[in-house]
């Protein structure tokens, strides 16, 4: 059994959180169409989700996974100014965690 390096246990760590933020905010979407019913907005984080796990793909220009946290953002942002639901905590979260994420995109990998 081969025991892997801590740059390949990082590696994975960073898809595994790429594709659990992806399929969390896909499931809060779910979960905001079920109380609400479908809004067209709900259609975006669908997008975003899904740009979201085809910027892991090795094939990817590298600007397309901070592009999509960045969407994400403004979606979340939007919807909340829709809804009348804005919070700058969550905002504020989802800003930081993108940029987190940016970076050590940048830093690491492509």
């Amino acid at each position: 059994m081969e025991i892997l390096t801590m740059n390949q246990t990082f590696n994975i760590l960073f898809y595994v959180f790429i594709i659990a933020y992806s399929l969390l905010t896909i499931v809060a979407a779910l979960q905001d169409i079920r109380l609400q019913g479908f809004q067209y907005w709900h259609s975006f984080y669908f997008i975003g989700s899904i740009i979201l796990l085809i910027s892991l793909l090795p094939t990817m220009p590298q600007w397309v996974l901070p592009l999509s946290l960045v969407l994400l953002v403004i979606i979340a942002a939007g919807n909340g100014i829709l809804t009348n639901t804005f919070q700058w905590n969550h905002i504020i979260v989802r800003t930081l965690i993108s940029f987190v994420l940016s970076f050590v995109w940048y830093k690491y990998f492509k």
